[in-house]
């Protein structure tokens, strides 16, 4: 079914020795390109779970990007945004990821709506991201503009 989503989105995919699939995209606005993962998983293979990966650089704040997980978790269901080590231990990875599981069965229109909100989920968390920066530099803009008015006075 992963496979057969994949063929219908238009998607380029590669296989994995487990028979995982990804999806490799473009560099996001973190500077890192996004892997988008797709497995099947537990008994029976009964957790779909959709998995983008993203390295973090090496000058990235953790305690930052912490804030912004929490901050798109809350406002959003899809995908579930998190911080996992990178396999060399001193780096930090996003993971924006959704699951579900199809031990009762599942449509195949279901399986494409889930799979397509999640993947759309992952490039609206850098869109979200991206917006969030503007903002942030808007009130530190607005911050110094004030500053510069009390110090014409």
């Amino acid at each position: 079914m992963i496979e057969s989503f994949l063929r219908e989105e238009g998607l380029a995919y590669l296989q994995d020795r487990e028979g995982s699939l990804m999806v490799p995209f473009a560099e996001t606005p973190v500077g890192s390109k996004l892997e988008v993962w797709f497995t099947a998983e537990g008994d029976a293979n009964a957790i779909y779970r959709i998995t983008g990966r993203c390295p973090l650089p090496v000058t990235s704040a953790v305690a930052d990007w912490y804030q912004v997980c929490n901050e798109w978790n809350f406002a959003f269901r899809w995908p579930t945004v998190y911080l996992a080590r990178d396999s060399e231990a001193s780096r930090y990875q996003l993971v924006l990821e959704g699951q579900v599981d199809l031990a009762c069965g599942i449509s195949r229109e279901l399986f494409a709506l889930f799979s397509r909100n999640v993947l759309t989920g992952c490039f609206g968390f850098f869109t979200w991201l991206e917006q969030l920066e503007h903002r942030q530099l808007a009130r530190v803009a607005d911050a110094a503009s004030g500053v510069a008015s009390d110090l014409d006075r």
